[in-house]
């Protein structure tokens, strides 16, 4: 078979309507030897989420209590302050980078767990 008999059959092959060209099963065969997909969506927000519940417990647990009790105490009183009208500047008094920022993360974190668990459904 010479490059011009190649190329005209090909061509052929090419233009037809049904594009699949037949491969003797090559394709399913090949399919069929992928792995499986180890682990799924909704088993990897769960192992997210179960590894952030579990962080913040120990977090919790290994932090004395005096402060949790201080940063408990500036957050209740930013979050005052953000919703009174005072007007002395007592929000200038508090400083943002003081608020527990752990917690906030955590909690987005399982948020944005459960948004994805519910759209993959």
């Amino acid at each position: 078979m010479n490059e011009k008999d190649l190329d005209s059959m090909l061509e052929n092959l090419l233009r037809k309507p049904d594009p699949y060209i037949d491969d003797r099963g090559f394709t399913d065969k090949v399919l069929k030897a992928l792995p499986s997909r180890p682990v799924t969506l909704r088993m990897r927000v769960f192992i997210l989420s179960f590894c952030a519940i579990v962080a913040s417990i120990t977090a919790v647990a290994l932090t004395p209590i005096s402060v949790i009790n201080h940063y408990y105490n500036l957050f209740s009183t930013f979050i005052m302050n953000l919703y009174s009208h005072d007007t002395t500047g007592a929000l200038n008094n508090i400083h943002i980078g003081t608020i527990p920022v752990a917690g906030i993360a955590v909690a987005l974190l399982l948020v944005w767990g459960a948004v994805i668990v519910v759209r993959s459904r």
